[in-house]
């Protein structure tokens, strides 16, 4: 590939990278710690790092589990719903199914 060509790509890409102008960094920040239901979510895109709280929902068994990209599962619980989640930089996603409203405690 000519050097014109690596710079026409690198700006393309640069381009699709940048950050929306409409959104604020307090709104991206309330985004990823709003509460959140049965889901999976990307870490960093969908929900925040840090301490999550479950509340007791309408089921008798919740089920969540962190994971890498690779698909590696680094943390799981399968229990009655009201359980905690540590969600840390090394998780990719995370997935919650039956475990009530999850809350963001903090990093």
């Amino acid at each position: 590939m000519t050097a014109k060509r690596l710079s026409i790509l690198a700006l393309l890409l640069l381009a699709a990278c940048a950050p929306d102008p409409g959104r604020s960094a307090t709104q991206t920040a309330a985004a990823l710690t709003a509460s959140r239901g049965d889901g999976i979510y990307l870490v960093g895109v969908d929900i925040a790092l840090g301490e999550w709280q479950s509340t007791p929902g309408p089921g008798e068994s919740c089920f969540w589990f962190r994971r890498k990209a690779s698909g590696v599962i680094l943390g799981s619980y399968y229990g009655a719903p009201g359980s905690a989640m540590r969600i840390q930089p090394v998780d990719y996603e995370v997935e919650m199914t039956g475990c009530g409203t999850w809350t963001y405690l903090g990093p």
